[in-house]
C-alpha cells in the first residue's frame, strides 16, 4: 500500500501565489515586525479588498494561539482573514472572493 505524500506548506503557498498572479493580483509576503501570529500573505485582487491569508500544511498544520489572536483582531476590524490548508482551499478561496 502506497501512501499519498502530504504537500508541504510552501507548496500550497507557491500555488496560491501562482494562482493570484494569474488573476492579475498581488500575493505579497506579510511580515509585521515585533508581532507574533501575523498571516503569511496579503492578497490583492483587482477591484477587491485586501485579504489576509494564513497557509497551513494539510493534516499536520495547526494555528497557534498567537495566530488565532492576531486573526481575531483583524476580523474585529472588518478584515477578511482566510486559513488555507490545501490547493483545493486555494481554488475555493479564489472562486469565492472573485464572485463578489
Amino acid at each position: 500500500m502506497r501512501r499519498t505524500k502530504t504537500p508541504r506548506e510552501i507548496e500550497i503557498e507557491n500555488y496560491l501565489r501562482d494562482r493570484i498572479e494569474s488573476c492579475a493580483g498581488l500575493c505579497m509576503k506579510f511580515i509585521d515586525p515585533g508581532q507574533r501570529g501575523a498571516p503569511d500573505r496579503l492578497v490583492v485582487l483587482p477591484g477587491q479588498p485586501t485579504f489576509y491569508v494564513e497557509l497551513k500544511r494539510p493534516k499536520q498544520g495547526k494555528l497557534s494561539a498567537h495566530q488565532e489572536r492576531y486573526h481575531q483582531r483583524l476580523r474585529e476590524r472588518g478584515q477578511g482573514v482566510w486559513v488555507l490548508w490545501s490547493k483545493e482551499d486555494v481554488d475555493a478561496f479564489i472562486a469565492e472572493v472573485t464572485l463578489t
